[in-house]
């Protein structure tokens, strides 16, 4: 049986739908032939794990005839439920049952699934009699955690991800409100059951993953349920529970808009010594993340400032060493500055001056061997602890020092300020596409404003696919658009488009509508292009980063085919990607053959919420850019002795610090 793997919100769960109305049948009653007098008994006779017996016995008139039959509905009237189930059956009479007889059913869902067994009198016309009796059942069977288990991964923009281990088969996964939860809390088998009633509407997995995705939710407070299950093609339903499961809490917040000062802080910078920080965003207005010491840090973002905190633990090494930022004196010692009154272990604080960053070192005072010393941090650096020894390690031969006091600038020192920022996106570029390399050239449109790309998907300016670029606040910036009309032998006129696609329960949607498909940020060497996936409101669903760009060609023509769509290539450009600056290698794919690869394909299709206007592109000129080299290697081998920084001996070192889990702003 295919499992559709579909993960959706489950704001209420679905009970089984009443069955559909049925042609009536005239009942016979008081027609003098004495089957009114009939009357039916139904016993159960034993309900196992996934097998039930009954047994039917009609007294009255002899050889009055019936019929029985298994339902899961437990809602409908008995009669509705005869009704529905005689109209699917045609001829009445080899289904016909008199007298006593012991039936048995199998292939029942184990784990307290409810069923009835529904008798009805019958003749073999087709017409009933009498009212009908029922039975009803629930299967045997208790759901235990066992090895299943599953926990909140992480919470971004309002979106879940779950890791699910102990799978054995295949698990189902379901987020419930936390009502909705409490609200079976006492017979938990019966909401697992109201999932399973619905098990289109589940995600599934068939081994271990630590990326189970689900879509975004409302600010509230959920629970994730995982049951395991297994194919069988003797159940009735095509499954069987294996009666494990897991479930964890999580709460959903509201996303934050951040605060124009906080957004100030974002984007690169640069020391005075020409190295390079990049601050992005972490928790909205609360924390960032900055790269460029030899360990990304969290700095925190504090009344429109920002404070660097040598307290919590940024990780730990393979052998065994935990990293913490710590603080240089003036002396060059090692400090945590722990003894700071005023602000434990607030290593530097900084602000925004004009368009740059003011970082100065904090001053305190610290207590060696009964003497005390005017402090100050004059520099950030990561170390690593021995927490048994009390002994600090380089994470680096070199290690990196952000000296303080530092005024951080968006221009690199050094750099021409004759540089012109539009030129440095035109050339050729390497880009990944799947399995094959594409080759885009970017050329002048309008000098200063606009670019022609070509080479996406392996196209050429005389494909006609030749995109737009727009050179907006130093970046390269890609909307969607229409790219012109052409004649195919066999589908006739078809417009093509550069569409964005998003990934929506693990299927593939193109999105129509005008918005940003990528927004592209130029290395500091000039290098490589950093592509990050703009992102799209979709009508009833919400907000999505784009996963990634691909040419369509839709065929206009009046007929069957209007409004289909076609592809030109199998893969398709998965968004963020990075652009490297090419070094003479040719494309690993041939040019497009726009006639011959076009083929309907089968990707579905969502609306924009925006505006449905396209833009019309053309145009080439070339200019070559040179070859990136870059590694980001972070070392994590202990050191010897010699090459540890020097500590104040009799100072008293950190101690072991506890430091909860933090999600997205939530605790997991």
């Amino acid at each position: 049986m295919l499992m559709k793997k579909i993960g959706i919100y489950l704001s209420a769960i679905v009970m089984l739908a009443g069955m559909v109305a049925c042609t009536n049948k005239e009942a016979i009653e008081g027609n003098g032939h004495g089957f009114d007098e009939a009357t039916f008994s139904i016993e159960t006779v034993s309900v196992e794990n996934t097998t039930a017996s009954f047994k039917i016995t009609s007294t009255g008139f002899p050889g009055a005839t019936y019929y029985g039959f298994l339902s899961a509905d437990m809602e409908s009237k008995a009669s509705d439920v005869v009704d529905a189930k005689l109209s699917t059956i045609n001829v009445t009479r080899h289904i016909l049952s008199s007298g006593t007889n012991t039936v048995e059913e199998k292939g029942l869902r184990q784990g307290g699934k409810k069923y009835r067994y529904i008798v009805t009198g019958l003749l073999a016309n087709g017409a009933t009699y009498n009212e009908p009796v029922v039975a009803d059942i629930a299967t045997t069977g208790d759901y235990t955690t066992g090895s299943l288990a599953v926990s909140v991964a992480s919470i971004t923009a309002q979106t879940p991800v779950f890791s699910i281990s102990g799978v054995d088969g295949k698990a189902a996964y379901a987020v419930v409100t936390k009502e909705v939860a409490d609200s079976y809390s006492s017979n938990e088998k019966e909401l697992f059951n109201a999932l399973f009633d619905s098990i289109d509407d589940l995600a599934v997995i068939e081994a271990d993953n630590a990326n189970c995705k689900w879509s975004k939710l409302e600010p509230a407070d959920y629970v994730v349920y995982a049951v395991g299950f297994k194919e069988d093609a003797d159940a009735l339903e095509g499954f069987q529970p294996t009666l494990k499961y897991a479930k964890a809490a999580f709460t959903v917040e509201p996303v934050k808009d951040p605060e124009a000062e906080y957004l100030a802080y974002i984007g690169t910078w640069y020391d005075a010594d020409g190295n390079e920080y990049t601050i992005a965003q972490k928790d909205v207005n609360a924390t960032f993340t900055m790269t460029g010491l030899d360990v990304d840090i969290t700095v925190l973002y504090e009344n429109k400032g920002i404070k660097f905190s040598g307290e919590e633990k940024l990780g730990e090494t393979a052998d065994g060493l935990e990293v913490y930022l710590f603080g240089l004196d003036q002396d060059g010692y090692a400090e945590d500055a722990s003894q700071n009154e005023a602000d434990p272990y607030i290593l530097a604080t900084g602000a925004i001056d004009g368009s740059n960053i003011a970082i100065t070192g904090s001053e305190y005072q610290a207590v060696y061997s009964g003497t005390t010393y005017d402090e100050v941090i004059c520099g950030l650096i990561v170390y690593g602890l021995d927490p048994a020894a009390g002994k600090l390690y380089k994470m680096a031969e070199e290690p990196a020092v952000l000296a303080l006091p530092a005024t951080l600038t968006k221009e690199k020192p050094g750099d021409n300020p004759g540089d012109d920022p539009y030129s440095k996106y035109l050339g050729d570029w390497t880009i990944t596409r799947g399995e094959a390399t594409d080759t885009w050239t970017i050329s002048v449109k309008e000098d200063g404003k606009t670019y022609n790309i070509d080479g996406i998907e392996g196209s050429k300016a005389s494909d006609g696919m030749t995109v737009e670029g727009v050179f907006e606040d130093g970046n390269l910036v890609v909307y969607t658009q229409t790219l012109g009309t052409w004649t195919h032998n066999s589908y006739g006129n078809i417009e093509d488009h550069l569409f964005g696609n998003i990934i929506y329960q693990g299927k593939k949607y193109y999105i129509t509508g005008e918005y940003v498909a990528f927004t592209g940020v130029i290395s500091a060497d000039g290098n490589s292009v950093e592509l990050t996936p703009g992102k799209v409101n979709i009508t009833d669903l919400g907000e999505f980063d784009v996963a990634g760009i691909q040419f369509y060609g839709i065929l206009i023509d009046e007929g069957e085919n209007k409004g289909k769509a076609l592809s030109y290539t199998s893969d398709y450009t998965t968004l963020p990607n990075t652009l490297t600056a090419a070094s003479g290698e040719t494309s690993s794919v041939k040019g497009m053959d726009k006639e011959a690869s076009a083929k309907i394909m089968s990707t579905l299709v969502l609306n924009h919420n925006g505006n449905s206007a396209f833009r019309t592109m053309s145009g080439k000129n070339v200019k070559t850019k040179g070859t990136l080299e870059k590694s980001s290697s972070m070392k994590t081998e202990k050191k010897d002795n010699g090459s540890a920084p020097k500590t104040r001996g009799s100072k008293t070192s950190r101690g072991s610090k506890s430091s909860s889990s933090i999600i997205a702003g939530h605790k997991a």
